[in-house]
């Protein structure tokens, strides 16, 4: 753990930069879901076309939570590719677009 945050301290850890980037893809996979399969049930009431649109339209807004789980994808597997000794500044905008999906939930 040691070696984490000192490089002076000979060691290794785990590669977590793969955990993130699994996590990220599951979730835009889970928001893709989320965002499609209720149109066609609601398609399907008995409502006015108008209202129809009108419930199919605020579960659209769930396309903006579809975006930030995009960004954080493209952010960690662009993280991945840059070997930054400094876990912090390196983590810190993967941070906040986790922060801010999780807000829109």
């Amino acid at each position: 753990m040691q070696s984490f945050w000192d490089l002076s301290v000979k060691g290794s850890c785990s590669h977590d930069q793969a955990g993130r980037i699994v996590t990220a893809a599951l979730n835009l996979c889970t928001d893709v879901m989320l965002l499609v399969l209720p149109v066609r049930p609601v398609w399907q009431l008995h409502l006015p076309v108008r209202q129809k649109l009108a419930v199919v339209g605020m579960f659209g807004v769930g396309g903006f939570c579809l975006a930030v789980s995009a960004t954080r994808l493209e952010f960690s597997v662009a993280d991945s590719r840059f070997h930054d000794h400094d876990p912090t500044r390196k983590c810190s905008l993967l941070a906040l677009f986790t922060m801010q999906g999780e807000l829109e939930r």
